[in-house]
């Protein structure tokens, strides 16, 4: 692994530092197959905080942290309507994984019935870019308890998890 990579935590909180002086920072943990991810952060930025030419500023970050040539395309196009930043790493068991989320701007009132995308997650280990996944995070607004059931069924591929999300559901 090349020594830029070896220090995540000190190059995106120099990035994010070079973004605003005001940026957030959220710590998490994450359990999945194989044990527990604990190494994980979060380091937000207002768009509204960058100053100067904020998408100029942004796509260097993109650069810095290597993030993949085809990832910074489909952050070009969704720029116009982000309002936030988010710069995030994860250590996991097969490897380091840098992440940048661009939440979108969302409606006041939102049309009943339609997703709306709330973020753009990019992803991609930092120490092969070729390795990489796009998120796309939507809102569901003003569902019903019936629509929602329907959804956690359509997502939900193992009936085991199914039946974990329907607890949380019934218990929420």
């Amino acid at each position: 692994m090349p020594n830029e990579y070896k220090n995540h935590d000190a190059l995106l909180f120099e990035l994010a530092a070079k973004l605003s002086p005001r940026f957030g920072h959220e710590r998490s943990f994450a359990v999945r197959p194989g044990g527990v991810y604990a190494n994980r952060f979060l380091l937000s930025v207002g768009l509204a905080e960058i100053p100067g030419d904020m998408h100029e500023k942004i796509l260097e970050v993109c650069g810095q942290m290597r993030m993949p040539p085809t990832q910074v395309e489909l952050v070009k196009r969704h720029l116009p309507t982000t309002r936030f930043l988010h710069l995030g790493f994860e250590e996991g068991f097969r490897g380091s994984i840098y992440k940048i989320y661009l939440e979108q701007n969302t409606p006041a009132v939102p049309p009943a019935g339609k997703a709306i995308l709330q973020h753009c997650g990019f992803k991609w280990d930092a120490a092969n870019p070729d390795w990489q996944v796009l998120t796309r995070y939507a809102w569901y607004p003003a569902l019903s308890l019936a629509e929602i059931r329907q959804r956690i069924d359509e997502v939900c591929v193992r009936e085991a998890h199914r039946g974990i999300a329907r607890e949380l559901l019934t218990a929420a």
